[in-house]
């Protein structure tokens, strides 16, 4: 019921901006309400209609750098991962994958030994300064993103098996 009445308040915003733009689209405001009108139906998920309302955002209008900035937002590739906690050395660790316009990820996973790294380098600071591309995977792997054409931000579970010893 709350996604509803959520979706009936952009409905309602919508219409009124619609208003706006019609009744003054020769000003900056309408501009403005072209911009939100294209925020709100991207929020919404209809990307196509979105990038067609910041088509109509004028070269010259305040609002052009807004209405670029959410073009390159919906256009642009997107990539996340995010850990919900810390696992334990026996657990089975799983990210969340959060992928736009990708339609494949490669995901590479490298082992490192923390005590090691810490004596040879006197700080864990330096971790995400590691050149991974002169060194071999331990494992390696693809999951699908998301199809290019639809825009959506797809969000997907990965577990991520354990290392064994040697393997």
């Amino acid at each position: 019921a709350g996604i509803d009445a959520r979706l009936d308040r952009i409905d309602e915003a919508l219409a009124r901006y619609a208003e706006i733009r019609a009744r003054f689209s020769a000003r900056p405001d309408a501009d403005a309400a072209t911009f939100a009108s294209a925020k709100l139906t991207a929020e919404k998920g209809e990307f196509a209609a979105s990038l067609a309302l910041l088509d109509d955002v004028r070269p010259d209008s305040p609002s052009i750098g807004e209405a670029n900035g959410l073009r390159r937002e919906i256009l642009d590739p997107d990539l996340r991962i995010e850990a919900s906690r810390v696992f334990r050395s026996d657990e089975a660790p799983e990210v969340t994958l959060i992928a736009r316009n990708l339609e494949t990820v490669e995901i590479s996973i490298y082992r490192v030994n923390l005590e090691e790294f810490f004596l040879a380098t006197g700080s864990l600071d330096v971790l995400d300064r590691i050149d991974v591309a002169l060194i071999a995977p331990d494992k390696r792997f693809e999951v699908a993103g998301s199809e290019a054409k639809s825009h959506a931000r797809k969000e997907q579970p990965i577990a991520l098996d354990p290392l064994k010893s040697g393997e």
